[in-house]
């Protein structure tokens, strides 16, 4: 199992962290948790709340209903997730993801002897909405050294001002119910790439999960054994629950790599080594005879037609 700090691994920096920590502490200051009811008060939209501990916790086997924004303020959160431990320090804004069990620790701070977070619920009827509204949200992921299922978020100061504002602003009893809502909704556009925010508005199909893990990283040469660990079943289990929806590991990675490849030329790459090296091919040849297959044109052909589009001439999408 491995372990692996936020901070340490250079995601976020530290000055980033300690600016969402001094944010949000200042906005909770004697403040109480809050819940945004729906309309005539009916479920709710979110909440907000903040939780303390003065010892070590550990609780296991841990499942919510709904995933979850979480920035530690005091002390040290481990996630253990999918067979690795996750590790957050002050300041470091996770997701922790619904419908799946891990097993958390909170360990105060060794000087003030308090662990606090604060913790955002994201709703899955707005994951959902914003995903229809944005469907190309999630596509746009940054480069990331994290693991796929690693429930950190990577700070930058976009991320600080979104994440810290929705905290100042979901902290006031007072604030409006469509507010709150709002202020979710750019949490969620901020973060819709995460795992636990793409399996929810993915579906609740095996196949549709297995397919947004591997959507995360199409390079990655993925083996059935390594996505039925993310998945919590036997690699036999894998094999046949996707057989039994009419499909395969190999069918799924090859059709994520194309709707990559896809994108990124739509997006106006270019370079067909750089295209094929993102989506997992070391030839281009193979590349090739793949793209062909899944789009009936070449990747050169797809590349004149943008490049036609974007200049103003009539070319037609393959």
């Amino acid at each position: 199992m491995a372990s692996r700090s936020a901070i340490d691994a250079g995601i976020p920096p530290r000055p980033l962290a300690a600016e969402l920590r001094r944010r949000i502490a200042g906005s909770l200051q004697g403040g109480d948790d809050s819940q945004f009811a729906g309309p005539n008060g009916g479920t709710p939209i979110t909440k907000l709340a903040t939780y303390h501990a003065r010892a070590v916790e550990t609780i296991r086997d841990m499942t919510i209903n709904e995933p979850a924004l979480i920035v530690v303020l005091d002390g040290i959160k481990e996630v253990h997730l999918a067979g690795d431990m996750f590790e957050f320090h002050p300041g470091e804004p996770f997701v922790l993801p619904a419908g799946q069990s891990f097993d958390i620790v909170n360990r105060p701070d060794e000087a003030s002897g308090r662990y606090r977070a604060v913790f955002i619920t994201l709703p899955r009827d707005l994951v959902r909405r914003v995903a229809q509204a944005h469907p190309r949200r999630g596509k746009a992921v940054a480069v990331s050294t994290r693991k796929p299922h690693d429930p950190g978020i990577d700070l930058t100061p976009q991320a600080v001002d979104t994440i810290s504002h929705a905290a100042m602003a979901l902290s006031r009893t007072d604030l409006d119910a469509s507010l709150a809502e709002h202020r979710v909704m750019e949490i969620l556009l901020l973060i819709g790439h995460l795992p636990a925010i793409m399996r929810i508005h993915a579906g609740a199909t095996f196949s549709e999960r297995a397919r947004h893990h591997i959507a995360l990283a199409p390079m990655d040469s993925w083996r059935a054994h390594d996505l039925a660990r993310l998945l919590g079943v036997s690699s036999a289990t894998l094999r046949r629950r996707l057989a039994d929806e009419g499909t395969s590991l190999r069918h799924i990675l090859t059709d994520e790599r194309m709707r990559r490849a896809r994108a990124m030329i739509e997006d106006g790459e270019r370079n067909i080594a750089a295209i094929a090296a993102a989506c997992g091919y070391s030839s281009r040849s193979h590349f090739a005879a793949s793209f062909r297959s899944a789009h009936g044109a070449s990747p050169h052909g797809l590349i004149a037609a943008a490049a036609g589009s974007r200049s103003g001439t009539a070319a037609s999408s393959p």
